[in-house]
């Protein structure tokens, strides 16, 4: 009998081997912008007046990280499977006790809102109103 491995989770039956690509990419991306990052902060920065400046090609490699960093949030955030595992846990969060408990605490003070409102848009249809009325005659 063969020997499976831990890897055998990863197989076809749990991901596609493009959804594990995706996610190495992702993860690489997302670990090699703090590495430019440094690199940019540490190695190209120039001392003057007893300050440190950074030049253009930092600058630009700072963007560029920032960049590969956002790149790599999307593209592990852009899983089918992780989607639909936190498309169920929010809506569990919503249409459970935490989302009934947060609407309610929203939703006071909107029924006196709503009727001070209502006074306003009579009042100035009123006033309209009498505006219309006095232009007329």
């Amino acid at each position: 009998m063969a020997r499976r491995s831990n890897w055998a989770a990863f197989g076809s039956e749990y991901c596609t081997r493009r959804a594990r690509r995706r996610t190495i990419r992702g993860v690489a991306l997302v670990a090699s912008a703090p590495l430019l990052f440094a690199f940019a902060t540490l190695r190209l920065r120039h001392e003057v007046d007893g300050t440190y400046l950074l030049g253009f090609p930092a600058m630009a490699l700072i963007a560029v990280a920032a960049v590969l960093f956002v790149v790599g949030v999307a593209t592990l955030a852009n899983d089918e499977r992780r989607q639909l595992r936190v498309e169920r846990r929010l809506e569990r969060l919503w249409t459970g006790r935490f989302g009934a408990a947060f609407f309610r605490f929203a939703n006071r003070g909107v029924e006196r809102e709503r009727a001070r409102m209502a006074k306003r848009k009579a009042k100035l249809e009123q006033e309209l109103r009498t505006l219309d009325g006095s232009q007329g005659k």
